[in-house]
């Protein structure tokens, strides 16, 4: 299977990496990625549709993520607009061509939310994938069952605060540059660092252990433990692979990811994006004004979502009460990523208007809105 070619496009704010297949005369549809993320993460879901349709489909990296520029300027939702627009343009799409569809993906499902809002003519069909904005409302009941959303809410309050947000940012990008570390291609080939893998998963099992033995020292020796076990994991050939394909990862997407990192203010977009952006503002009424519009929407959410959990689809549905929902048993903040296929098909068919009865993918989720199928295909 032949991968995507990635292109490059010098916008007036700043160079966008972008990815444009399908049929030149096809209907296009656009892809918005989520927070921190890359196109490269929505390519599976894209090569999906563009092998079961005609469509043209266009992804890219947003402004601060992948390898896109990082411009020094608010990184707000207007400028995300503005990139979409000056990218189209680019590709030869005229600004009265409508689209036959946006698709967005956590803080993506926000931009592209609020692209319909701002250009409601050109929207003709929305998919929203685990929509960010919409975790304002959750009580600190549920958030206290919930460690694992808490959490996340508690990482994205501590980035938004001035200083500690920087802080927060600088041990993001080294814990994560540390476990993408033994997944580089140049590890793991020597007999060396496979005793090496050896020597860390054992004292990482170590660690764990005097975890719980030890008040003092559980925290520290905690996040030690995990960083020894997965590393020493991650170091035999056969974890790679689980950890490569699993996670729809690729040695090229691992290269790109490592080298967003490191370009030049990735730290303060990431922080302006964070502070303009969040994903823990309310955007109840952005998602209001796309219930406005007679145009078609499908929700599509993991129920084992920690970041934007899937309880959070009943306050979009009352916003968007002609909206479609797809519920995704056991997917988490990413079901396009763990069933690709089964996301393009179901999107594919939705983009094409095929109702029940014309489509064995549709026929499993188009249920009449507020009530939710559950798919286990």
């Amino acid at each position: 299977m032949a991968a995507f070619v990635a292109r490059f496009a010098n916008l007036p704010r700043g160079r966008t990496r972008y990815f444009d297949e399908g049929p030149r005369d096809g209907r296009v549809v656009l892809v918005v990625h989520g927070f921190t993320q890359s196109a490269s993460t929505m390519s599976g879901l894209a090569r999906g549709i563009v092998d079961a349709t005609r469509f043209r489909v266009i992804w890219f990296d947003r402004y601060g993520d992948g390898l896109s520029a990082c411009p020094k300027r608010k990184h707000d939702l207007n400028l995300f607009v503005d990139q979409i627009e000056k990218l189209l343009a680019y590709c030869g799409i005229t600004r009265d061509e409508s689209l036959a569809g946006v698709i967005g993906s956590s803080l993506g499902a926000i931009v592209a939310s609020y692209y319909a809002q701002v250009r409601p003519g050109r929207v003709e069909r929305l998919v929203l994938f685990n929509p960010g904005g919409t975790t304002a409302r959750l009580g600190l009941s549920y958030l206290l069952k919930n460690p694992l959303v808490l959490a996340a809410k508690l990482l994205y309050l501590l980035g938004r605060a001035p200083g500690v947000g920087e802080v927060t940012v600088m041990l993001s990008q080294t814990v994560i540059r540390c476990l993408l570390y033994p997944m580089q291609p140049s590890v793991a080939k020597s007999r060396f660092s496979m005793s090496k893998s050896y020597a860390m998963l054992l004292l990482g099992l170590w660690l764990g252990l005097r975890a719980y033995k030890s008040m003092l020292v559980r925290i520290p020796a905690k996040l030690a433990a995990v960083y020894m076990i997965t590393g020493g994991l991650l170091r035999h050939r056969a974890v790679r692979k689980i950890a490569f394909e699993g996670f729809g990862l690729t040695k090229q997407s691992l290269a790109q990811w490592v080298a967003a990192f490191s370009k030049p203010n990735y730290r303060r977009s990431v922080l302006s994006t964070l502070r303009n952006v969040s994903m823990l503002d309310d955007m109840t009424d952005i998602y209001a004004a796309v219930g406005k519009h007679p145009r078609p929407v499908l929700l599509v959410w993991g129920t084992r979502d920690s970041i934007t959990p899937y309880i959070c689809s009943r306050n979009l549905m009352r916003v968007i009460p002609r909206a479609n929902i797809l519920e995704i048993p056991g997917a988490g903040h990413g079901p396009f990523m763990m069933k690709p296929k089964f996301c393009a098909a179901t999107v594919s068919s939705f983009l094409q208007d095929l109702g029940p009865g014309k489509s064995a993918h549709a026929a499993k989720i188009w249920m009449p809105a507020p009530v939710a199928s559950s798919v286990h295909g």
